[in-house]
């Protein structure tokens, strides 16, 4: 089995999952294909795999990439705020659907920490029950996730 180690261009690379999917497509080799759609623990795996690492060690190292999202998200909340706003008008439409009632949720390739992150630092967490909500780190087949909001 390769050693975690070799993770190191995967889930460090300049800074980790954020640096990484700046990285994509940049004309590296990887991925030529879009990753919109895909859960971000199936962008891991398959970006490492890509790069050389094997898929066991890819999958091995998933547990780390959760540490290391968790670390991002929490330090980069200033530059996702700036970067990364609600779409206008989404707060008040959340907010007027619970006003009527409207339970309300996501569902998200994002790991769950992740999408709560965003959600909070854009300010559109407080009419979501996120509880509810289905995500990444539920699934990686994203067609699954919504078996997962039913059954929540």
């Amino acid at each position: 089995m390769e050693a975690v180690p070799s993770l190191q261009p995967i889930c460090d690379a300049a800074e980790g999952y954020r640096a990484h999917l700046l990285s994509l497509g940049d004309g590296g080799g990887f991925p030529a294909a879009r990753v919109h759609g895909y859960t971000d623990e199936s962008i891991v795996v398959e970006s490492a795999v890509a790069s050389g690492v094997s898929h066991e060690a890819a999958e091995h190292g998933i547990a780390r990439f959760h540490d290391e999202l968790a670390n991002v998200m929490s330090e980069g909340e200033e530059e996702l705020a700036r970067d990364q706003p609600a779409y206008p008008d989404a707060a008040e439409s959340t907010a007027e659907l619970d006003k009527h009632g409207f339970v309300q949720t996501v569902s998200t390739g994002n790991m769950r920490y992740a999408a709560e992150t965003e959600l909070r630092v854009a300010g559109l967490d407080s009419h979501l029950r996120l509880d509810l909500g289905a995500y990444g780190s539920d699934s990686r087949d994203r067609l699954e996730l919504h078996a997962v909001v039913a059954d929540r």
